[in-house]
């Protein structure tokens, strides 16, 4: 496999880190906003949800092309999956919308569901290897923001209380990324900023995983129909939309 590529990857973690930085601001003004006005838990629009995440789709794509060009056609598979696999997918979900109509995926949704896991374990070894240990924060923090959004916003575990389902206790490691700045300062700059921010968005995550339990909603189903994620949840006419993480 080309190194370079994942390289590239790490090269932009700074910035990756600071957009992801501004949807947390964002979520946090809408937590308050819910609280202080004591409104119901809703189900989030689904643009604003995946858009935390696009500067790393776009970079996926990138690197698919990076990697064709330097004939790594192993390193093209797996960032086919998030990249150009993703767009494609995007593309055909807006058409059909346009339509008044929804994709559905029928039996192939529990193998997607698997194919995004494995594929998140494999760039997460790669790049532990590499000493990538930016990018890796990256992921975790995209992962995490989202969390705090469902959590707070929807009332929803979403993929905490997934792992009690499918028993993919890997995503274990997605909290754990968040400590990546205290161990290897020299990986990030301003390392002080991002291990804050790191530890702030475990204890807000961790407070509202209790609260959860304590209301008695941590094991219920999801009602977002828009989020891929959910598929598995869903009959196979109700299944939505594009994003099975």
């Amino acid at each position: 496999m080309n190194k370079e590529i994942y390289l590239f990857m790490e090269s932009n973690a700074f910035w990756l880190s600071c957009w992801i930085l501004a949807f947390t601001l964002i979520n946090l003004l809408k937590i308050y906003t819910r609280f202080s006005n004591g409104k119901d838990a809703k189900v989030q629009n689904t643009f604003f949800v995946e858009a935390a995440g696009i500067p790393l789709v776009l970079l996926h794509s990138v690197c698919f092309v990076k990697a064709l060009f330097s004939n790594d056609i192993i390193s093209a598979l797996f960032f086919a999956w998030w990249g150009p696999g993703f767009l494609i997918v995007a593309f055909l979900y807006i058409a059909k919308m346009k339509k008044g109509e929804h994709l559905k995926w029928g039996g192939t949704r529990n193998l997607i569901a698997w194919i995004c896991k494995i594929n998140y374990l494999i760039f997460a070894i790669i790049y532990w290897q590499l000493s990538c240990y930016g990018i890796l924060f990256v992921f975790s923090i995209w992962i995490m923001n989202d969390q705090l959004m469902m959590l707070w916003l929807s009332d929803d575990a979403d993929r905490t209380r997934r792992s009690f389902h499918d028993f993919w206790f890997i995503r274990l490691l997605y909290p754990a990324g968040l400590f990546l700045p205290l161990f290897f300062q020299e990986s990030f700059q301003y390392y002080q900023l991002w291990a804050g921010y790191g530890l702030f968005i475990f204890l807000t995550w961790s407070v509202g995983v209790i609260r959860l339990i304590n209301i008695k909603k941590f094991m219920d189903l999801p009602k977002d129909q828009g989020l891929l994620r959910n598929m598995t949840y869903f009959k196979d006419q109700e299944v939505q939309d594009d994003q099975c993480y």
